[in-house]
């Protein structure tokens, strides 16, 4: 029987959206675990405008004013709050 991956409080509600999603700024937060439970995992992100991205938790900047960034597979970091949702690929 395989677990259900990890995913954000309001993935379920957000992750058949098609186009802007109200609700701007979001506060999804983080998959729980820090750099050595889950630094390596890629997540689908939702952000505010619809679009699905594959990224992954940027911890290198957790103790700065810039806090913890997702970071895509292109090197794009994205803030927290532009991100509707998440789930563990």
């Amino acid at each position: 029987m395989e677990t259900e991956k990890p995913q954000s409080p309001n993935w379920g509600r957000y992750k058949d959206n098609i186009g802007d999603i109200p609700g701007f700024p979001f506060n999804e937060g983080f998959p729980p675990g820090g750099p050595f439970g889950n630094g390596e995992k890629t997540y689908q992100i939702l952000l505010r405008d619809g679009e699905r991205v594959e990224a992954r938790i940027d911890y290198s900047t957790q103790y700065r004013t810039e806090g913890i960034r997702w970071e895509t597979n292109t090197g794009k970091c994205i803030d927290r709050f532009v991100v509707a949702g998440w789930k563990e690929l």
